[in-house]
């Protein structure tokens, strides 16, 4: 018999509960990396526009503005995804490390003689 889904997803909210900052950590990561993409697009889609306007009519306009602005939601898009990806890949890790083969190895010695990569969390 199959547990029922709310049974599991409490099960599966038990078991990241130690690791919802991690997991809050690349959620709002995330959506700042969204949030920035939305800005952008509308920025640099109205500088586009902006810039027409003031070509096909002569008009003098200020570029510095949009500019830095385009550049700022670019490197927050850049950041919150280059970001975002480690915090949620080190919540899944450190939760479903416990479950891993690696995790009823000998802590003697690590898998791979160097203890450089190994964490907190993992069996070496």
């Amino acid at each position: 018999m199959t547990p029922s889904r709310p049974t599991v997803m409490r099960r599966l909210l038990a078991l990241l509960g130690p690791y919802r900052g991690w997991m809050l950590g690349g959620a709002a990561l995330a959506l700042l990396a969204a949030v920035a993409a939305i800005g952008l697009m509308a920025v640099s889609g109205g500088f586009i526009a902006a810039m027409a306007l003031a070509g096909a009519s002569g008009a003098a306009i200020d570029y510095y503005t949009p500019a830095a602005a385009i550049r700022a939601f670019a490197i927050l898009r850049s950041g919150g995804r280059r970001g975002s990806r480690p915090c949620a890949a080190a919540s899944c890790s450190r939760a479903c490390g416990p479950m891993s083969m690696r995790s009823s190895m000998p802590t003697s010695r690590c898998w791979c003689r160097s203890r450089w990569h190994c964490s907190a969390w993992s069996a070496c």
